[in-house]
């Protein structure tokens, strides 16, 4: 060690180090003291490797530029050679989230090491669903270990290290910068036998679905307008989100569209909205939730997304119905959300709704908790000792199979559940959580959400059945994947409205389209309509804010299976018996 950290820049090159890293070494050394540098990694507890240390990973060794040295927190065992890397965008879809989940999670499942980069999103939901399976993880950072970035992730860092190993190439005190984290790509896929990337480029799930509505739409076009086609323009604007406002602009100033559909996550919509007001192009957003856009008052904007403060108002009213007609008895209620933004702003909603629907002196408790932690235990010793008649919460599917192994684990079952989302929908947690653990809290009576879009509900509603079985076919021509999520669908939708809408004006002025998109208005069972969430119509109001959803999901124990409550919400007896 002595004579490495004496050599001369010839020696480096020799042992194989770039004229980079050669070039920093000999630019640092005058200003480092080893002596204390040990020190410093030894009270941090971090174990450092280079090349001739057996615990060195083979595979590694044999990438271009191997890191001289990896700093490490944790241990790496000899199973860790059979690892796959899960890694992907940072603006994870619902329906991202949930393919991670399943894959890393099987890949725990079946002792294979998951590796990914601890940023936020899909490389988050990999390492999760890793542990919560009993496998192992590691994470490769873009900064060093005392530097951890994104610092929110430091619990999950916790968790990893327990479960694998969190480690870097860069030197105490090395802060992210945007140039280190695609060269520490080199060592996330150097480690690994192979690489899973989800939704990174344009043939995302989101966007194989717009592809097969425009398939369909294009193969006669719009028929009032010649026979015009409907044209794909891909943007990767959840790498970042500069892209997709230049390119939105080009299109309205350059290409001079009638009318652009998408973007589809809010960040984004929040940027592109005011440009269509600016250069008056009407844009439908295709699922955006709009919770940070509608107090700007666009004109023409709007989105088929329901916004979360709506879902959870809805989600009141619901129980408030029951508590009205008798139905149920309610004397304590529980908000738990998790401590995002949009967390905030739906468990702020609830407890407003309820306090406008008299019940809000019922609530005992109104819990903010991390969505990153794998055991969600803390959370619910918390609803346990509150004893609540009735818990809301507005879960992403990796809390929801968190929060639902804790609940086993300390013996709590709340006797009414009300979601305010279609997550408890999802045939991907019920995977994830098993029969058992499925029937238990989700398949039950007392458990309620409001419709979105599942597979597990289109059985009951035509429109979303039909739309189903003839993408399943098309899917299976093309290779790509059958199952869809309610995020695809929304996508689909949202050209559905499109067709209809150039269809019944015959324009491609853009003010007569967007005119058309304030007053349209697609009722329930429609054929081009085939997301339930929209009771009894599709419609918007002046801020652009889609109404929905008026429909509940309960469980028919008779059937095994979820059903859509139709009708009143006081119908829905047998999920309360």
């Amino acid at each position: 060690m002595e004579w490495a950290w004496r050599a001369g820049p010839k020696e480096f090159i020799a042992a194989g180090l770039d004229e980079k890293t050669v070039q920093e070494i000999v630019a640092r050394r005058p200003h480092i003291s080893p002596e204390k540098e040990m020190d410093r990694l030894e009270e941090r507890d971090i174990q450092v490797l280079t090349w001739e240390d057996s615990s060195y990973p083979p595979r590694l060794k044999e990438i271009y530029s191997a890191p001289a040295v990896l700093y490490l927190k944790g241990n790496l065992l000899p199973e860790d050679e059979w690892a796959v890397a899960v890694v992907g965008t940072r603006r994870a879809t619902v329906y991202g989230r949930e393919a991670t989940e399943q894959m890393a999670g099987g890949l725990g499942r079946n002792r294979v090491t998951v590796v990914s980069g601890l940023a936020k999103g899909i490389d988050t939901a990999a390492h999760q669903a890793a542990i919560r399976e009993g496998g192992r993880t590691i994470a490769v950072l873009g900064s060093s270990l005392d530097c951890l970035y994104p610092a929110e992730n430091a619990r999950l860092a916790a968790a990893i290290i327990e479960h694998g190993a969190v480690l870097s190439e860069y030197p105490l005190g090395t802060k992210p910068a945007p140039t280190n984290f695609p060269w520490r790509n080199r060592i996330i896929s150097g480690l690994s036998l192979g690489v899973l990337v989800v939704e990174a480029g344009e043939d995302s799930g989101a966007n194989i679905t717009v592809k097969y509505a425009l398939e369909q739409i294009n193969k006669t076009g719009i028929q009032k307008l010649g026979g015009a086609k409907l044209e794909f323009v891909y943007s990767d604007h959840k790498s970042d989100a500069k892209v997709g406002l230049v390119e939105a602009e080009r299109l309205m100033t350059q290409e001079k569209v009638s009318v652009i559909l998408g973007p589809t996550n809010t960040g984004v919509a929040t940027g592109i909205g005011p440009l269509a007001d600016k250069y008056q192009v009407p844009l439908l957003d295709m699922g955006t939730s709009g919770d940070n856009i509608y107090p700007m008052n666009l004109s023409f904007w709007r989105t088929n997304g329901i916004p979360t403060t709506k879902t959870a108002e809805i989600g009141v009213d619901h129980l408030t119905d029951l508590v009205k007609t008798g139905k149920v008895k309610v004397d304590r209620i529980v908000i738990a959300n998790p401590d995002t933004t949009s967390g905030k702003v739906g468990s702020d909603a609830i407890l407003n709704r309820l306090k406008q629907n008299g019940l809000g002196d019922k609530v005992v408790q109104q819990l903010a908790y991390d969505p990153a932690a794998t055991d969600q235990s803390p959370l619910v010793l918390k609803i346990k000792a509150a004893n609540p008649d009735v818990l809301f919460s507005q879960v992403l599917p990796a809390d929801l199979i968190a929060i639902v192994k804790a609940m086993d684990s300390v013996g709590f079952n709340p006797p009414i559940w009300e979601f305010c989302t279609n997550t408890p929908s999802s045939p991907t947690v019920w995977a994830s959580l098993g029969q058992a653990l499925t029937d238990k809290y989700l398949h039950r009576p007392g458990v309620f959400g409001d419709i979105g879009f599942a597979e597990s509900l289109a059985d009951n509603y035509k429109p979303a059945a039909d739309f189903l079985r003839d993408y399943r076919v098309w899917a299976k021509a093309n290779n790509v994947p059958e199952t869809i999520s309610d995020y695809q669908v929304w996508a689909v939708g949202a050209m559905n409205i499109l067709q209809k809408v150039l269809e019944d004006t015959g324009s491609r002025d853009p003010v007569v389209i967007n005119n058309a998109l304030k007053t349209f208005s697609l009722p329930l069972g429609d054929p081009k309509l085939i997301n339930p969430a929209y009771a009894p119509a599709l419609k918007w109001d002046a801020q652009g804010k889609v109404n929905g959803t008026f429909l509940l999901f309960q469980w028919r124990p008779e059937k095994n299976r979820l059903e859509i409550v139709w009708g009143p919400v006081t119908t829905a007896e047998p999920w309360l018996k």
